[in-house]
């Protein structure tokens, strides 16, 4: 019967809390959902939560660590020794949960547990983790254990008092409110400005947002003066400088939440992000650290309610995070003094530097926080976080702050890395490149001298010329940095000249030579040459043993600066030596003997190597006559050969034979019958010479006969 009992209850509870949900338009969720097994778990309104992490993983913030010494302290500990400092009385401190009974909303205490991770307020760190935020207090829906990191759950969420509820976060959120956790505390404030620091982070960013399930938190502050919408005429302090209220839905970037539903960034600066396996923390966003301020009157009573609650059902946790001893009165009022330039000091006893703060306070000054090491020479502070403490001696409250003095020793330094000298004499290659100065107040600017002269307000340079060039730089409050920098280029410019050269003695001869000099630059350097305009394979200063030609070298030095040099080298001797005319044809009676003229020759180098002939004899048309043609020519050194000049002279034959033979010589007288002597005497020819050649005979006419006589 019991059984049957229990069934029926739980059938019941199911059923009206489906009901519930379905007259809510809201549909269930489920909560403890790893991320790996996100889309399998459907079966558990309330899954088992995983076991809790008694020590912090490397990377996450520290919740409840033993070590830290701090739980042991009660909610009224926690708040005078960890959340509150300066010159303020705490009192009624309290931590628990509304309940609504009928009309009326009574107070309950949360249970104390005597494990200080299953709190819902206790001491946090942030440990190793990147968290804003190094210690204080964090109140949460759920075990303040489970905000450890690493980030493993996408609904981490811890079933704590169902109804634990209160009165202004209903009223905020609309939807009923579940494991609220509430720190109550009154408190009489000595300045007039109240202010604490704090971050908001829930389990429900980004899937929930622009839905009904929004957790709700809010710090409501009430007393003399303030007349808000909450109960005790409270205001809400959980706003952001534009007076937004801090929820998952005023606070996020854009994305597409658990129902499809795409939204925009609002407020987007405030919001971080916490993607899933972050070991900085549980939930899977944040705020940045905002600040919750109000002017209040001193000496007078106020309440502060610091309330978070889960909002519709008790899944997804959320957190706020309090800021160490961040919640304080004003007592002490610290405005920084004015930046100074270097050399100067600050004197922090000028009453400007206190001003604002509760009248009647003696002020002492030190080098720690903790107001355990003096500063000597407060009136000549120079550079540094210095701490003012204010002290009322007649209550012994005592406030202690930081006072920063800013003396601005602008430096600015070259990066010498990117330095350019000029390279090339007279160019304008230079280049100066300077770090951002420090040692002062952003923003700097520039401004640059050349050689003494205003030149240029740019933070670098380039395009230079040599010379001397000083920059200052000068920061947002006009304190100045000066240094100077000097450009440089080669001492005297690159220059090519000609030493000599020698012309090709001869045409097509490779006998001409170019010898350079070089001076000035940068050594060592290196040679190009060019002939006629193609590339000339030698690469030595100097060239030998070369052909006629237009020549140009071209100059590299080691800084690549480049000079020209263009050379002709001329053709060699190509004339012809010329042979001075000769006498014209003659003619000579032989048997005389031709006596030629004795050639000359003309170079236009000057000299002739050679003058040689060649006769040509022609016989005559008889014998003894003839014709000699002697040819002349000449050469010179470059064995150039002269057009041939010939002289000819014709020996002829003009006198005739002359008889030797007397007249009478060949007359014979015989006898009649000297038969014998008359064959002689028929063979008798008379004898003739001639000077050119041998004499034939021809009988012209005759015959000897024989006298009648004989007969």
């Amino acid at each position: 019967m019991k059984k049957i009992t229990l069934l029926t209850i739980l059938g019941l509870f199911f059923f009206s809390f489906g009901l519930y949900a379905q007259e809510k338009n809201i549909p269930i969720r489920i909560g403890n959902t790893p991320y790996q097994s996100k889309s399998t778990a459907k079966k558990s309104a309330f899954a088992a939560p995983a076991a809790v992490q008694a020590l912090a993983v490397a990377g996450s913030i520290d919740v409840a660590n033993p070590a830290a010494g701090n739980n042991g302290y009660t909610a009224d500990g926690l708040v005078k020794n960890i959340l509150t400092s300066g010159c303020l009385v705490v009192s009624n401190v309290r931590f628990g949960y509304y309940q609504k009974s009928g009309s009326n909303w009574n107070w309950t205490d949360h249970i104390w547990s005597g494990t200080a991770g299953d709190r819902q307020l206790g001491y946090y760190s942030k440990g190793t983790s990147t968290f804003p935020i190094d210690e204080g207090l964090l109140i949460s829906t759920g075990k303040i254990n489970s905000a450890m990191g690493p980030n493993s759950f996408a609904n981490k969420s811890d079933a704590m008092v169902n109804n634990a509820s209160d009165p202004d976060l209903t009223n905020i959120s609309g939807e009923t409110m579940h494991d609220a956790a509430i720190l109550e505390f009154n408190f009489i404030p000595d300045g007039n400005l109240v202010e604490f620091k704090f971050v908001f982070a829930s389990e429900e960013y980004l899937e929930y947002v622009h839905t009904d399930f929004n957790d709700a938190f809010g710090f409501f502050l009430s007393g003399p003066g303030i007349t808000g919408s909450y109960t005790n005429n409270a205001v809400n302090l959980a706003q952001l400088p534009n007076n937004d209220a801090v929820t998952i839905n005023n606070i996020h970037s854009a994305g597409t939440n658990t129902y499809g539903t795409s939204f925009p960034a609002h407020n987007a600066a405030y919001y971080v992000n916490n993607p899933a396996g972050s070991t900085v923390m549980e939930f899977d966003g944040s705020t940045t650290v905002l600040t919750a301020t109000y002017a209040v009157t001193p000496g007078q009573t106020y309440k502060i309610k610091m309330a978070i609650a889960d909002a519709s059902d008790q899944l997804y946790d959320a957190g706020v995070f309090l800021k160490a001893r961040s919640f304080a009165t004003n007592t002490l009022v610290i405005t920084n003094p004015a930046p100074v330039c270097s050399p100067n000091t600050v004197n922090l006893t000028a009453a400007a530097v206190t001003a604002g703060s509760t009248a009647g306070l003696t002020y002492t000054y030190w080098l720690d926080a903790a107001a355990t090491i003096p500063y000597n020479t407060p009136t000549a502070a120079t550079a540094g976080t210095y701490y003012i403490k204010g002290k009322n001696l007649v209550s012994g409250c005592s406030d202690t702050k930081p006072v920063v003095v800013t003396v601005s020793n602008v430096v600015v330094t070259e990066a010498t890395a990117s330095h350019l000298n000029v390279k090339c004499f007279g160019a304008s290659t230079g280049a100066i490149t300077v770090n951002n100065a420090t040692g002062g107040v952003a923003p700097y600017t520039y401004s640059w001298k050349k050689n003494g002269s205003p030149f240029a307000t740019t933070q670098n340079l380039t395009g230079l010329t040599v010379g001397s060039y000083e920059v200052t730089a000068t920061d947002a409050n006009g304190c100045k940095g000066i240094s100077t920098i000097a450009i440089t280029q080669p001492t005297t410019d690159l220059t090519v000249t000609l030493t000599s050269k020698t012309n090709v003695l001869c045409n097509n001869d490779a006998t001409g030579a170019i010898d350079i000099t070089v001076t000035g630059g940068t050594g060592p350097y290196t040679y190009s040459w060019t002939k006629d305009g193609n590339a000339f394979a030698p690469v030595t200063q100097d060239l030998i043993n070369i052909l006629s030609g237009a020549y140009i070298v071209t100059v590299t030095d080691a800084n690549s600066c480049q000079k020209q040099l263009s050379v002709t080298i001329n053709s060699g001797d190509s004339t012809k030596p010329i042979v001075n005319p000769l006498p014209a044809a003659s003619t000579i009676n032989c048997p005389q003997t031709p006596v030629f003229a004795v050639a000359t020759a003309s170079d236009n180098s000057g000299t002739v190597t050679s003058l040689t002939f060649v006769d040509v004899n022609t016989p005559g048309s008889c014998p003894g006559t003839y014709s000699i043609t002697r040819t002349w020519t000449a050469k010179d050194a470059c064995n150039n050969v002269s057009l041939p000049v010939s002289q000819t002279i014709n020996v002829v034959d003009t006198t005739a034979p002359t008889w030797t033979t007397a007249p009478t010589a060949l007359n014979v007288t015989l006898q009649c019958s000297d038969a014998a002597g008359l064959t002689t005497a028929q063979a008798s020819a008379p004898v003739a010479t001639d000077a050119c050649s041998t004499v034939t005979y021809t009988k012209v006419s005759g015959t000897f006969v024989v006298s009648s006589t004989c007969a």
